[in-house]
């Protein structure tokens, strides 16, 4: 029996971008009757989410604990769809006392995460860890690691990092603080994982660590359990609908809504046959670029929704939008959302702004052969690409009412949470041996 300790401030039933992962991880690793897994987070309500929810029952009837150690912050949703750009425009400038209060907040926060944990262990007279499992983002999770393998060295560490640390801060004291602490985590780990090769170029890391690429992905019972509690039948329409889900802080889909601008009109697409949907909390700025390419007539929004309904969404969508950036100084930027799309076989299509040709994005995508891809560094070539896609895709709605993407099978699989999840008991296994 291996006694799996996992670390995760945000985790099922949490609707966030950085529960899924490892929630899903949890699962999987749970489904080994080998494996006793006991999970370390912190309550991080209101927002929770139904496919969440039922992954934390099959955790629970597979014999999982989970701990949420203590209450954490409270979320609720914007007030206005513009707060949230506003608030991640105030919290990445370079004002007096931002980077202070990033790093402080962290170290306060992270505090209370490690010593509310310690006591649950001590209470709860849990057995020892054979392997503990920590992810970044917050600094809590691997802050706690270092504890418990201060305390068991005999257990194999793995740490992994979901976002560059500190990625706004460029230089001075609060940098080098940031890099001593991902310095900290890879001279204590045993093993240390990043989401794309990119973030371990942003990250601090000893020389000699242990490191391998291992990325979110998606999972296919969320789609199953969305389409078991959804109405059947076409529910797309005649319509060519591109929607995007999720968070657009630092992104741009101006190249892509250009495209469907010029190609209106030269006359060979309709605007009564379009629709670009949007769900999430930045409209504001997401409208503002579609107001800029004159397509209101075809702009959705769709509000802020709950996975279980963006993922009908893109269901009921035809083509799934994505848009990251490449620069020089941050590289690496995939998209948890890009990856989700993933177990829905449908095309989609990509934007990556930025000054570096090369991403990691239009990499995979090209392998997984799912959709295209726009660079900005690429623009001539790329934009070229984007236009006749968009026009393929249109062409074949209106003809055959469907659009089709032949996805390479083999290597979308490796995109799968349960093949991720048995990629660390690999790890484990081979650090063990």
């Amino acid at each position: 029996m291996n006694t799996i300790y996992i670390l995760s401030e945000y985790f099922a039933p949490f609707q966030n971008v950085g529960s899924v992962k490892f929630t899903k991880i949890a699962k999987y690793l749970s489904e080994n009757q080998s494996n006793e897994v006991i999970v370390f987070s912190r309550k991080n309500n209101p927002l929770n989410d139904v496919l969440l929810d039922q992954d934390l029952s099959v955790m629970k009837k597979n014999g999982a604990r989970i701990y949420y150690v203590y209450e954490g912050r409270k979320y609720t949703r914007p007030p206005s769809s513009g707060f949230a750009a506003k608030l991640h425009r105030w919290y990445v400038s370079r004002i007096a006392g931002a980077e202070r209060y990033y790093y402080e907040s962290n170290q306060r926060a992270s505090r209370r995460f490690v010593s509310s944990g310690l006591t649950i262990i001590k209470k709860e007279n849990l057995p020892p860890p054979d392997l503990i499992l920590s992810t970044y983002d917050d600094w809590g999770s691997h802050y706690l690691a270092r504890e418990i393998k201060a305390r068991h060295p005999e257990a194999v560490w793995i740490a992994d990092f979901r976002d560059p640390v500190g990625a706004h801060i460029k230089a001075g004291k609060y940098r080098a603080l940031c890099d001593e602490y991902s310095l900290m985590v890879s001279r204590t780990a045993d093993f240390v994982t990043a989401v794309s090769q990119g973030i371990f170029d942003s990250l601090k890391l000893d020389a000699g660590t242990r490191t391998s690429v291992v990325t979110n992905g998606f999972d296919y019972s969320d789609y199953e359990y969305v389409k078991s509690n959804i109405p059947s039948g076409n529910p797309g329409g005649r319509k060519l609908r591109f929607a995007y889900t999720g968070s657009f802080y630092g992104h741009s889909l101006m190249p892509f809504l250009n495209a469907i601008k010029e190609l209106i009109e030269e006359g060979c697409i309709s605007t009564e046959n379009l629709e670009v949907a949007y769900a999430g909390g930045y409209n504001q700025r997401v409208f503002g670029e579609v107001t800029r390419a004159g397509l209101q007539a075809v702009y959705t929004n769709k509000g802020e929704l709950s996975r279980f309904s963006a993922v009908r969404l893109q269901h009921e969508s035809d083509v799934l939008l994505t848009a990251v950036w490449n620069y020089k100084d941050y590289k690496g930027v995939i998209g948890g959302k890009f990856l989700s799309y993933l177990m829905l076989r449908k095309p989609i299509i990509g934007v990556v702004m930025g000054d570096t040709p090369g991403s990691e994005l239009k990499r995979i995508m090209q392998a997984l052969n799912c959709g295209y891809c726009y660079e900005e560094a690429n623009h001539d070539a790329d934009y070229k690409m984007l236009k006749e896609a968009i026009f393929n895709l249109y062409r074949s709605k209106m003809s055959t009412g469907s659009v089709r993407m032949e996805y390479n099978e083999r290597e979308v699989e490796n995109f799968n949470l349960k093949n991720i999840a048995s990629r660390y008991e690999e790890i484990f296994k081979s650090l063990r041996a």
